[in-house]
């Protein structure tokens, strides 16, 4: 952990200059439109703790495995039905695909999740407003902007936030800026997948299995892909 000076404002409210740092090597996973580079920022984003204009900046957003990414983006708005298998729409990975990166040097974020917000302020009401903004609905991100703002104005080195992930509260989402990030220097893609090709559809149906939900298809695509390894590669005995 690193600290810096005395953050915002003064009083009780105050934010800390707190930084937590990611160091180089950690793995992430980002979704992305597929027309568009896997580590391209997006200057348009109005998502959670996106830093809108002014001044311009950009955003990347990624979870720290390949099902957290998958919720946070794609599987977000899924309807979980009582009865199993379910359909699930093509429609939501269409043009869209996953690329796992690793970043090449150390990050400085500020980590939200409880309890290391803690570090950043002794304020339990700006701890409260923060785990609520966490997880508040996308009607409400306006909120998130201002606070994400307020964050990076206290603690100028930060570049990005941290957090529990409103759709897999175990695991943990980012959202990281551009500037002081500079990329795609930071950045080594592993791997990248479309989502709609069956290596995508496999990665949906390992999400999903999580929350005890088969989708419609996903054993007739295991038996595809089975099927297309070559036959020294598999041994069904």
């Amino acid at each position: 952990m690193m600290s810096g000076g005395s953050g915002a404002s003064g009083g009780i409210g105050a934010i800390r200059e707190h930084y937590t740092p990611l160091p180089a090597g950690t793995v992430l996973w980002h979704v992305y439109p597929s027309k568009f580079k896997p580590h391209a920022f997006n200057p348009d984003s109005r998502n959670r703790f996106a830093l809108v204009p002014p001044p311009d900046q950009a955003m990347f957003y990624a979870g720290d495995c390949s099902a957290c990414g998958l919720w946070e983006a794609v599987l977000r708005n899924l309807v979980v039905d009582e009865k199993q298998p379910q359909h699930v729409d093509p429609a939501i990975v269409k043009g869209r695909s996953i690329a796992q990166l690793k970043l090449l040097q150390e990050v400085l974020v500020l980590d939200l999740r409880s309890p290391h917000f803690r570090n950043l302020s002794v304020s339990a009401e700006r701890h409260t407003e923060w785990q609520r903004l966490c997880i508040v609905p996308e009607r409400y991100y306006d909120l998130t902007h201002a606070a994400a703002r307020e964050l990076v104005t206290a603690a100028p080195r930060a570049a990005g936030l941290s957090w529990h992930s409103r759709q897999m509260s175990a695991q943990t989402a980012y959202v990281f800026y551009t500037p002081p990030l500079k990329p795609p220097a930071e950045f080594e893609v592993i791997d990248a997948i479309e989502l709609d090709r069956p290596a995508g559809w496999a990665l949906i149906d390992e999400a999903l299995e999580g929350v005890g939900v088969e989708r419609m298809g996903s054993s007739a695509l295991v038996k595809g892909i089975v099927d297309e390894l070559p036959s020294d590669e598999f041994d069904g005995g």
